[in-house]
């Protein structure tokens, strides 16, 4: 309802703002980066707090099935929930960020512009990736045997397009970090072919894994 959709506009603004509060209360020095995940920690922590004790206003409680609920969604859908945790995993860690723990900005910088390079070539492939999801999605609902031999079928197109990809990726690498990058982030260029097989993985996943 209205009061609803006010009260949840409302939660985010103040949610903004209490962010942008903490930022200028906590960091004040670039040494002051560890304390970021705070700024969003801290928030986050408040507005889930905040929003429970609405909803328990509107008499919504929790039941004593909700743990048992949880563990069978868990366990009916493990594969899909690996899957899609390690695809989180991958695209929410920042390897970058890390790296600046242990070393130098020069270094760091090499390695954000190859994983960069990499993503965008791995984002041009993905729609190519799952324009058979609808294919397969449908077969599914007629017969499960007849829908997991096309996929071992799809998955070997999938494969060797996305195995041409690399192999192109490593031939050029030169050529598309000096495009976007410059001479440079020459040194950034083994790492774009250290880190091309992502685009294999990460296609094989979405398409066993979510498919």
């Amino acid at each position: 309802d209205r009061s609803l959709k006010r009260w949840i506009e409302i939660e985010r603004f103040v949610n903004k703002i209490i962010g942008i509060g903490l930022i200028f209360l906590l960091i004040t020095d670039a040494s002051d980066y560890r304390m970021y995940p705070l700024v969003n920690l801290i928030p986050a922590f408040i507005s889930a707090g905040i929003s429970l004790r609405y909803l328990h206003s509107f008499g919504l409680r929790y039941n004593s099935g909700l743990i048992d609920n949880v563990w069978s969604q868990l366990r009916d859908g493990f594969y899909p929930f690996v899957s899609q945790s390690m695809t989180i995993l991958y695209v929410q860690a920042n390897p970058a960020l890390l790296m600046s723990l242990i070393q130098n900005s020069t270094l760091v910088g090499y390695y954000a512009v190859a994983e960069k390079i990499v993503t965008i070539i791995r984002s041009l492939f993905s729609p190519f990736n799952q324009i058979y999801l609808p294919v397969i999605s449908k077969q599914f609902m007629h017969s499960t045997e007849v829908a997991l031999r096309e996929m071992k079928q799809y998955a070997i197109i999938v494969g060797v397009i996305n195995i041409l990809g690399i192999a192109l990726l490593n031939i050029f690498a030169g050529k598309i970090v000096l495009f976007i990058a410059g001479n440079q982030f020459l040194e950034s260029v083994f790492t774009v072919r250290l880190l091309s097989p992502i685009i294999l993985l990460v296609a094989l996943n979405n398409f066993a894994g979510v498919h």
